[in-house]
């Protein structure tokens, strides 16, 4: 038999799908949860129907996020399907999901009704930008994340395109988050014997994962990003990637179906050209794909591409320099821009927390410490006497 896991005896019931949910249920699983991976009838996870990057016939992102976990198939739609998931809700600690904002409220199993009937119950919901904001019902997305967060323009090259991570990162950070939120309320029930809800988006997470960088250039240090013209993700059939506009602004295309970008970008025959009329031929032929779009893109200022790529329903967004992020209406909403007091310098600006608790939310007490500041109150809470820190001193111990 082997160990006991940390979590033993917590229950998870997971919603979630592509890559923060089930990165962070996936840890939860690793340290000893059960994981009961609630799936699509028929078709189970996105992730499992990609029809490329596969490892011997099956999707290596499925087989990188899914351990430790058991699946239970439902159609949500069907007018019993909820009566037998509030059988697991009632039976679960943890009810983890990752849709746009209201969609769990539609199907009644939003926090506020769930939290009525089950008191103990920890929500953790996942989302691109938050539960609320100008942005909330905005599909949300990694590499989007990276655009609006700042990091594709950080990474980029000094006067050429920016660029995207070579790896999922805010997808990954996000997950983190999670999972710390959860074991937080977990931890805050043994004293209330409450639950609460947790909220985590990438937006926040991609700032926070930026706190040293974004707190020395929003106090007057100059961050330049590198120099080289890569875009998108290695893995990700074109048009993922980041395209340059008129105007000499950038954005992001992460997903959308072909056609509709086709629609969006006024050119009814890429729709048709057989070099790119499968997802795969997209991925094997990407350099091709990022030349044409960008032939297209330079041709209209940014805010209208946005307008249009939105209107078909083709996931976008603007790529923001660090100066942009302080005054974007989704970063103000959210605070996650703080300003705090340090002794030796005043205020200045830093990330906040991107956690949202419900009930123990984070709170912003003391600054930075000075060196040793507190080194004498925590040897005489720790029970030492006045002469004994003195004696450690004197010798070099503290």
């Amino acid at each position: 038999m082997g160990p006991v896991g940390a979590l033993e005896g917590i229950r998870v019931l997971d919603f979630s799908r592509f890559m923060q949910g089930p990165h962070c249920s996936q840890m939860l699983g690793d340290l000893g949860a059960e994981v009961i991976k609630v799936e699509r009838a028929g078709t189970g996870d996105e992730n499992r129907g990609l029809a490329f990057n596969r490892i011997r016939g099956v999707n290596a992102f499925f087989l990188a996020l899914n351990r430790n976990k058991r699946s239970f198939t439902v159609n949500l739609k069907h007018p019993k399907a909820i009566a037998v998931v509030e059988r697991l809700v009632a039976r679960s600690d943890v009810l983890l999901e990752n849709f746009r904002p209201g969609t769990m409220d539609r199907l009644g199993l939003g926090y506020d009704e769930v939290a009525r009937r089950h008191p103990r119950l920890i929500y953790c919901s996942c989302s691109g930008y938050g539960p609320d904001g100008p942005y909330k019902d905005r599909p949300g997305q990694d590499l989007l994340a990276q655009a609006m967060g700042g990091l594709a323009w950080a990474t980029g090259r000094t006067g050429g395109s920016p660029r995207a991570a070579g790896s999922y990162v805010v997808d990954a950070y996000g997950a983190m988050l999670a999972t710390v939120g959860i074991l937080a309320a977990l931890q805050a029930r043994e004293r209330t014997g409450r639950g609460q809800k947790v909220d985590v988006c990438l937006l926040d997470a991609g700032l926070h994962m930026q706190c040293q960088e974004l707190t020395y250039h929003m106090n007057g240090g100059m961050f330049r990003s590198h120099e080289n013209e890569e875009v998108g993700h290695p893995l990700e059939p074109g048009p993922y990637g980041i395209y340059p506009a008129a105007d000499g602004k950038f954005l992001a295309i992460s997903s959308g179906p072909w056609p509709n970008l086709c629609r969006a970008l006024g050119v009814p025959a890429l729709e048709s050209d057989a070099r790119f009329d499968t997802a795969q031929k997209r991925l094997e032929r990407r350099p091709e794909v990022q030349t044409e779009l960008a032939a297209v893109f330079r041709r209209e200022p940014r805010a209208v591409w946005l307008d249009r790529l939105r209107a078909e329903d083709v996931w976008s967004a603007p790529v923001n320099a660090y100066g942009d992020i302080p005054v974007d209406p989704q970063v103000q909403w959210s605070g996650m821009v703080q300003t705090l007091r340090y002794p030796e310098i005043g205020d200045y600006k830093v990330i906040g927390n991107p956690l949202r608790l419900s009930e123990t939310p984070p709170t912003y007490r003391t600054p930075p410490p000075i060196l040793g500041a507190d080194t004498d109150t925590i040897l005489s809470e720790a029970g030492l006497m006045a002469d004994d820190i003195a004696r450690l001193r004197a010798e070099g111990a503290i």
